[in-house]
């Protein structure tokens, strides 16, 4: 009996058997599918915060260079980049990075008038030559085999450190102040170009460990570039200093790329004429487009009027006079306009000395011509007349006998070149009225 019913107990219909084996099977996909999706879920909630960290990560890394994008633009360094930009996540190249040294060492963004012509063609070939020249970089640093790897951060501080010291003759700052956590990890030249930096502010970020074996990125060359440019005055002109000192910054200093010590604020703050013109530029927009002739238009500027501030009745002579002002002017002058001068001067008796200097960097857009802010010192050494002392007046009285005045002067270029020349105007048109000086212009 017990057999029997032992029998019957574990007997099951076949049909009964698949149908159970098919809810187990059921039960069981049922649970494996919501294993995978809990694991599905998990894992793409884990991917998200990964990238969500990872981003916060890289934008906290990146953040901090940002605004140093601004001062590349300003300076006009951004379109030196062989994609025309300072995007800061860039990674940069070992003969672009030779490029932007040498471009904030000689504020230019072509050096054809510097350099030679390369002897081989491959990335920037004509920079890294000229580099190589300079003693910025050694034929193993960048070649045409490496030019286009990527740079690493210790490989731009040492270019920086060479062109100070091989191309503005300054010697490095090797003090080790034991700010550097990782200073030890790099061989001597390294060492002293990261210390060099470091201890001049030209490096400001990350300095207490530098990781200066990673590939460099824009941000940092920015940085760089940024601060050497104004440490050591790399985009101002001759002996120039920029203005650092907040007493002596102008209200309107966002419409200049820089200021400098030698100009008084005042001179700054006059106003541009034409800002009214929709093709208006102010200074800090004509110089990343003109910098690189900033020396050619101070040297036209000053060569011309320093000929018209130095007049002497006694040995004026027409032809000469006409001669040395039309190398410095876009058109000829009329020569009936320089007999009635010299005619002028020589019944009056008159005799001026006198200086310019254009008042840098002041050159704007007035939306027809390029002006340009210079300072004109003259003393009236003898003159019969208080009137039309200068060649260009037109009823101006001038009655001390020392004057201090700022024009805005007329510049132009013609259509085959950049070069930019004055062009000839009665002081009446350039005479900047805000000003205190003793002369009376028609109509006042």
């Amino acid at each position: 009996m017990d057999k029997e019913n032992k029998s019957n107990k574990e007997f099951i219909p076949s049909y009964l058997r698949d149908k159970n084996s098919n809810i187990e099977k059921k039960e069981v996909k049922k649970i494996d599918k919501k294993k995978i999706i809990i694991f599905i879920s998990i894992l793409f909630i884990v991917l998200i915060a990964v990238t969500i960290l990872t981003l916060l990560i890289q934008n906290k890394k990146y953040e901090k260079y940002v605004a140093y994008e601004e001062s590349m633009r300003r300076y006009g360094f951004d379109k030196v980049y062989d994609n025309l930009s300072s995007r800061t996540q860039d990674k940069v190249t070992k003969s672009e990075a030779v490029k932007m040294v040498i471009s904030a060492v000689y504020n230019t963004s072509d050096i054809e008038g510097l350099a030679t012509t390369p002897k081989e063609e491959y990335s920037n070939s004509m920079w890294v030559e000229f580099g190589t020249r300079l003693g910025i970089i050694t034929v193993t640093d960048v070649n045409s085999e490496n030019a286009d790897e990527y740079a690493t951060y210790s490989d731009v501080i040492r270019f920086f450190s060479n062109a100070k010291v091989n191309v503005l003759k300054l010697n490095l700052d090797t003090e080790d102040k034991g700010i550097i956590r990782d200073i030890n990890n790099y061989n001597m030249d390294e060492k002293f170009g990261i210390l060099d930096m470091v201890n001049n502010k030209i490096i400001n970020e990350n300095v207490k460990k530098v990781d200066a074996r990673k590939k460099v990125f824009k941000g940092q060359v920015n940085e760089i570039i940024k601060n050497f440019v104004e440490k050591y005055n790399t985009i101002t002109i001759g002996n120039e200093k920029l203005n650092i000192s907040e007493e002596k910054i102008p209200q309107n200093a966002n419409e200049y790329p820089y200021t400098v010590i030698s100009v008084d604020k005042s001179v700054y703050e006059f106003d541009f004429s034409g800002k009214d013109n929709p093709n208006f530029k102010s200074p800090v927009e004509v110089f990343p487009e003109q910098k690189e002739y900033y020396y050619q238009i101070k040297n036209n500027t000053e060569n011309y009027y320093n000929i018209l501030l130095n007049i002497d009745y006694s040995n004026i002579d027409e032809k000469k006079l006409k001669e040395n002002l039309e190398k410095y002017l876009l058109f000829n002058l009329d020569k009936k306009v320089i007999e009635s001068y010299v005619k002028y001067v020589k019944d009056n008796n008159i005799k001026i000395t006198g200086n310019a200097k254009v008042q840098i960097p002041t050159i704007y857009y007035d939306g027809t011509y390029y002006r340009v802010r210079v300072k004109l010192e003259f003393k009236i050494e003898s003159s019969d007349t208080l009137y039309d002392l200068l060649l260009g007046d037109e009823n101006v009285e001038y009655s001390d006998d020392e004057y201090t005045i700022y024009i805005d002067t007329y510049m132009s270029n013609s259509y085959n070149n950049k070069t930019l020349y004055n062009v000839f105007k009665p002081l009446s048109d350039m005479y900047i009225k805000s000003q205190n000086a003793n002369i009376k212009l028609e109509g006042e």
